[in-house]
């Protein structure tokens, strides 16, 4: 069938290019319908595909009448003929597309005349209570601060009384609407201490009964919704079958505040919402990183004040209330007893502790009362506050498998890093024994660390009165001969003459041959003199040497002092890792020790790392000859000697013979196998896909090598060849062998060379930083150089262990840096009774299981952009075969009886950037090659987006991902070439340069200026009119002539004049760019679909030209907030409208999931598809456009799982977790379901249920 439909488009396709550009304007949409509808059929059931004029598949016709009622575009045919042109130039134009079925769905009736009007009615609907509850506080002055507060447990009502105040005990706060701040003793456990909130009517207190009560340690208690803070329900009420009345909580980071609330773990919850001033405040006046880091250089004297720091501040409540206030700084000081105080200092400060809460209560509310009217001013649309509201109720679902991951994530962490930090003290302890006969000193990793020795200082010895020597001496008889093995030689047999009858005497004697001990060394003296045979009297005399030696060794508490020094013999790096408490050996030892890569032989590119106390952490690149020692070279010292030149550790002999094996090894090593590429490849023709370790070293000469031997030698003979050498090199250009300062090696590049490490005979290269050359390696075993072990650039040259101790690094490095977030997570544990009848319904509950929820300590616009922020679960990682406690996410697990139904948004920011420019261009989706590629392009065949880039500068595709992301953020040509350098440091800095140079020409182009009138009088004055292209720009060069005219008679102000705004012009992306820079650079820079405005404190009127990037990143970003608040209010509605059983879960970047009862699971999906549909339309709709493309219409997957997880079919195997979820958890895989399996699971797309409730037909009547 797909065949035939292909032939059929073919057709079509010829038949419109032969009648397309006919002149005037005329029904482009009747015509393709008609057009189509003849050669196009794709579907077995007689429907007819759209496609539009640059041969995108449109929505059905069904689809469209529903979504876009009476809407038809017209386009004029010299703007379609541009849109063939652009195409054709970028080989677009003409390539086979795929055609996909129509989808016969019937839509929810829209509300309102168009779908604008629709999502502003629903968005009304679901936040019209609490809008009215924020306008009535943001109006309201609170009542008087309680001067005493009741030390009592649960809530007491404080309200103003003619002689007081009145205090009532209740059991939550009465009103609907009202300002909340808790905290939290930090040393208590995970419990909440002390809260406030108030109204318009009242004060109100929470005081914890443990803290009251005075009752034991907290930590072992398990969190239970009964013992957080109740704000509306009653202990043992019964909540499912509770009428939830809508509340609204506003609070500072609120989300913090949310997670302490008890109603909130419930899964069926109330309608509570929170709504977060700091949020509030990025919206209005948030401020970028950048600008962060500058204000708080001006808080510190350290930078002048600028204007936009008068609208714009810092995150936190005092920044906040000085802002918003303009009075003096809030005093927070009151907060370090909650956090480093315990229980007992609380209870003594109460009084002052409870009235700091409800200060910061009254603060809170004082700044949204101020904040309130401006964002309701900047953020018109009412889908961007209740999306944010939505945005707000994030919650997570857990079982006893949290526990169980967090235990064996630590057991797993704990052996794996015993078993590292054994390997490195075995290492350690090897590696001290370079010490004998200093071989150290020959080792390309080990001569510079510290191998200096302390000795054992000793007391004078006491002087001991001389004894008297015995005169009467013992003669041995010699008359037979005796053969005596002595003690500490018994290899070596010596004979001594006895006389037999005498050895009676002998072993009676003085001296006793049993104990008769001569050294090694006398033994061996009297060998070399022949003296084989000793008699007894020379015995006697070794002997007693041996005796009196004995003797005048004084006792250890006379010449030792009582205060040792820590292990001397031993070198210093090895004491320092060494405890001095007592433990035995190298324990302190670890992969943060600087010591750690010497230890392992660590290599970069195969060149030994070497750290400078400058530059940190680098490798020294063998083969340099300028800078070797030579006695006679009196130029060099006196060079030396002038401090010109820094040296590392001066005194240390440098192994250069080590270093010339090292190099001789790798030129001569051409036997060894290569890689794929084509060994006759030129030096400015390499290939960063292919680039290897021999194509750098195949430059290397056999002479240099040579003349490096030649170099180090110390004879007589070689010193005028060494001259001879230097002489020659410096004036030799075809190897850069110059002057200290200037050389460098023709044979390898990276960041350097740093001469000013000047080691003889070796070049000091830095280790490439993620964030440019002018930042330093700190450890080269930190977690951002961990691809670079994954690719081999970064290895061991040392032996099995060492090579054992990378890779379980590299397995650790995960847990080891988020454990401590993953521990911060609070699960609160649900009772048997806290559960819906839709858990213990299921076939699946388990009574001895334990069910419970984590509350995300969301921040819904946590940046200047309004992205959501939160420490943990939106920036957690997918799993990983080699990273311990990666599966994270896979711990969120549905209850029995629900399910996680989600989706991904295929390229939404890349979809969003491209109609953009499409609706730029001319007003058609897939206009521009960036739209068409996004719409359109096939990785398959190379036409994707990213297959594109990847193929336009030799890249892989997934790494072209971050340059087209980065790029429509707004990074500029010095990010993609700092990007080049960081994914391939083999690059040199000018290909780097020359590869960035072709990406941004092929997909942004090149910038040209728009004239204004009184331009194009000056470039007609000047003679400059054929210079003017079709749309009145001209290039830079004929701009700057235009404006250094102008200037004669207009002063400075000329190139304001002159140009009416720059644009780009001949990539595939110009017009996208234009269209961002044009809403960056506006008066009011807005949000094109809902009309949010930016921070003021990037405004162009406050700002000028500076934060361009930031602006322009503000445009794709704050759109795709726009598009997510879409979803999350349609999702409401829709779940709403039609009782499916469901709540929020999460939003992580581009992706969203919904926990689900099962019996509503497909509907859910259904509703979803529904969603992306709307939402999508509404861009289409906002930007002037009355279609849709079918491609992007649904969800290429929407995801049904019991697991949060990134893929349905992901088992999640990690060495903490090595059976996976299917053989370990017994789970098993989910479901991703396209658009059509969906509407067969739906009885063809039917959102009611089967038997719909009597109350959805009253609402329906």
């Amino acid at each position: 069938m797909y065949r035939s439909m292909l032939k059929k488009s073919l057709c079509a396709k010829t038949v419109t290019r032969t009648i397309r550009f006919s002149s005037g304007v005329y029904n482009c949409m009747k015509f393709k319908r008609k057009r189509l509808r003849t050669y196009c059929t794709t579907s077995n059931d007689g429907q007819n595909a759209r496609f539009n004029q640059v041969e995108i598949q449109m929505l059905s016709e069904a689809l469209h009448k529903q979504i876009f009622p009476g809407e038809f575009a017209e386009y004029n045919a010299e703007a379609v003929r541009k849109c063939v042109k652009h195409l054709e130039e970028h080989q677009l134009w003409g390539k086979n597309k795929s055609i996909l079925p129509d989808v016969n769905l019937k839509l929810p009736a829209l509300l309102g005349a168009n779908i604008d009007e629709h999502f502003k009615i629903i968005a009304k609907q679901q936040s019209k209570a609490y809008f009215d509850m924020t306008e009535e506080l943001a109006v309201t002055t609170l009542p008087p601060l309680p001067e005493e507060w009741l030390f009592a447990p649960g809530w007491h009502k404080y309200e103003k009384a003619d002689a007081g105040f009145k205090v009532v005990a209740v059991e939550y706060p009465e009103e609907d609407g009202f300002v909340f701040d808790v905290e939290v003793c930090q040393n208590g456990g995970p419990f909440p201490t002390l809260a406030v909130a108030a109204s318009s009517k009242a004060w109100y207190a929470w005081v914890s009964q443990k803290l009251v009560e005075e009752t034991g340690y907290q930590w072992l208690v398990k969190p239970t919704p009964s013992l957080y803070i109740p704000l509306e329900s009653t202990d043992n009420e019964e909540l499912y079958n509770k009428d939830w009345r809508e509340k609204l909580v506003i609070g500072h980071s609120v989300g913090y505040d949310r997670s302490y609330v008890k109603e909130q773990y419930y899964i069926k919850g109330p309608k509570t919402y929170f709504l977060d001033t700091l949020s509030l405040h990025m919206c209005v006046s948030g401020l970028t990183g950048h600008q962060r880091h500058l204000w708080n250089a001006c808080n510190a004297g350290r930078k002048t004040k600028e204007p936009w720091m008068d609208v714009g501040s810092g995150n936190k409540l005092e920044d906040l209330y000085k802002l918003y206030s303009g009075r003096d700084i809030l005093d927070k000081s009151m907060q370090r007893v909650f956090v480093d105080g315990d229980l007992d200092d609380i209870r003594a400060r109460f009084q002052d502790l409870t009235t700091y809460c409800a200060t910061d209560v009254a603060c809170t509310h004082e700044i949204f009362t101020v904040i309130w009217p401006i964002y309701k001013e900047r953020f018109p649309h009412p889908v961007s506050f209740a999306g944010m509201l939505e945005m707000g109720s994030a919650y997570l679902p857990v079982d006893e498998s949290w526990d169980n991951y967090i235990r064996d994530s630590d057991n797993t962490f704990e052996d794996l890093e015993k078993e590292m930090k054994g390997i490195l003290m075995k290492l350690a302890n090897e590696t001290c024994n370079y010490q004998h006969g200093k071989r150290y000193q020959q080792n390309p990793w080990l001569w510079s660390l510290d191998w200096f020795v302390q000795d054992i200082p000793i007391k004078a010895p006491k002087k001991q009165p001389k004894k008297k020597k015995k005169n009467k001496e013992k003669e041995l008889p010699s008359s037979d001969q005796t053969i005596i093995r002595l003690k500490q030689n018994p290899t070596s047999n010596i004979h001594i003459d006895i006389e037999a009858s005498e050895s009676k005497n002998l072993e009676e004697s003085e001296l006793n041959i049993e104990d008769l001990e001569l050294d090694e060394r006398t033994l061996l003296r009297m060998e070399r003199s022949g003296k084989h045979d000793l008699d007894v009297e020379s015995l006697k005399e070794e002997a007693q040497k041996i005796n009196d030696l004995i003797t005048s060794i004084p006792a250890a508490e006379d010449v030792m002092y009582k205060r040792r020094r820590h292990l001397p013999g031993y070198p210093l790096w090895y004491r320092k890792i060494c405890p001095k408490d007592g433990e035995f050996g190298s324990s302190l030892v670890s992969p943060q020790c600087q010591i750690a890569p010497s230890l392992l032989r660590m290599t970069w590119d195969s060149f030994p790392l070497h750290y400078s106390r400058k530059h940190g952490w680098g490798y020294l690149v063998p083969g340099r000859m300028d800078n070797i020692k030579q006695p006679d070279d009196e130029e060099r010292l006196e060079e030396e000697e002038d401090g010109k030149v820094e040296r590392d550790l001066p005194d240390m002999p440098f192994p250069t013979k080590s270093f010339q094996i090292l190099w001789q090894n790798h030129h001569l090593n051409k036997d060894s196998p290569k890689s794929t590429s084509p060994a006759s490849i030129l030096d400015d023709e390499l290939d960063a896909r292919t680039l290897t370790e021999s194509d750098l070293w195949s430059d290397i000469d056999d002479d240099a090598l040579n003349n490096a031997k030649a170099m180090t030698s110390t004879s007589a003979k070689t010193k005028q060849v060494k001259k001879a050498i230097i002489e020659n090199a410096e004036h030799d250009e075809s190897r850069d062998f110059v002057s200290r300062g200037k050389s460098k090696p023709h044979h390898h590049h990276g960041v350097g060379p740093f001469n000013d490490v000047d080691l003889p005979g070796v070049w000091f290269f830095r280790i490439p930083h993620k964030n440019g050359e002018q930042y330093r390696c700190g450890n080269p075993l930190a977690k951002d150089y961990i691809s670079k072990l994954d690719d081999g650039t970064l290895v061991t040259a040392g032996d099995r262990n060492a090579r054992r101790t990378l890779v379980v690094n590299k397995m650790i490095s995960f847990w080891r840096n988020a454990q401590k977030r993953i521990r911060s997570q609070m699960p609160v544990w649900l009772t048997e009774n806290d559960l819906d009848d839709e858990i213990k319904r299921s076939s699946d509950f388990n009574r001895d299981a334990n069910y419970g929820a984590i509350i995300p300590r969301v921040i819904p616009a946590g940046t200047v952009t309004r992205r959501a922020v939160e420490a943990t679960w939106l920036t957690a990682s997918n799993p990983r075969e080699d990273r311990v406690g990666s599966e994270m996410k896979a711990m969120i697990r549905a209850p029995p009886g629900y399910s996680l139904v989600g989706a991904d948004v295929d390229s939404q920011e890349l979809w969003i950037a491209a109609v953009l420019g499409d609706a730029n261009f001319a007003g058609i989706h897939g206009s521009t090659a960036f739209g068409w590629m996004t719409l359109q392009g096939k990785k398959s065949d190379g036409t994707d987006l990213h297959s594109k880039t990847a193929s336009t500068i030799g890249i892989s595709r997934d790494h072209a991902k971050v340059f087209n992301y980065g790029r429509i953020y707004g990074a500029g040509q010095k990010f993609a070439e700092r990007l080049l350098l960081q994914f391939n440091h083999r690059l040199t800095d000018i290909e780097a340069k020359q590869k960035a140079e072709t990406l941004y020409s092929n997909t942004k182009g090149t910038v040209k200026y728009l004239l204004s009138d009184y331009g194009h009088e000056i470039a007609d004055r000047l003679g400059y009119t054929d210079r003017i292209d079709e749309d009145g720009c001209v290039e830079r060069k004929v701009y700057w002539e235009l404006v250094r005219s102008a200037r004669r008679g207009r002063g400075s102000k000329a190139s304001k004049m002159v140009d009416a705004g720059r644009v780009w012009q001949g990539g595939s992306e110009s017009e996208m760019f234009n269209k961002l820079e044009m809403i960056a650079q506006s008066e009011e820079p807005r949000t094109p679909v809902l009309e949010c405005r930016i921070s003021r404190a990037l405004e162009p009127w406050i700002v000028g030209n500076e934060f361009i990037t930031s602006r322009v990143n503000w445009v794709v970003q704050s759109s795709a907030v726009d598009y997510l608040h879409l979803m999350l209010v349609s999702m409401k509605w829709l779940f709403k409208e039609y009782d499916i059983e469901g709540r929020f879960c999460i939003s992580i970047h581009d992706e969203v999931r919904y926990l689900v009862a099962d019996k509503d699971k497909y509907r859910a999906a259904l509703a979803l598809q529904i969603t992306n549909l709307l939402t999508r339309s509404m861009f289409a709709y906002k930007l002037g456009m009355m279609d849709l493309p079918q491609s992007v219409a649904f969800f290429s997957a929407v995801d049904i799982d019991k697991v949060l997880r990134k893929e349905v079919t992901l088992d999640c195997k990690t060495p903490s977790n090595p059976h996976g979820l299917q053989e370990g958890h017994g789970i098993p895989t989910g479901e991703a379901l396209d658009i059509y399996e969906i509407l067969e699971r739906t009885t063809g797309g039917k959102l009611n249920k089967e038997k719909p409730r009597v109350k959805d037909e009253r609402l329906e009547n």
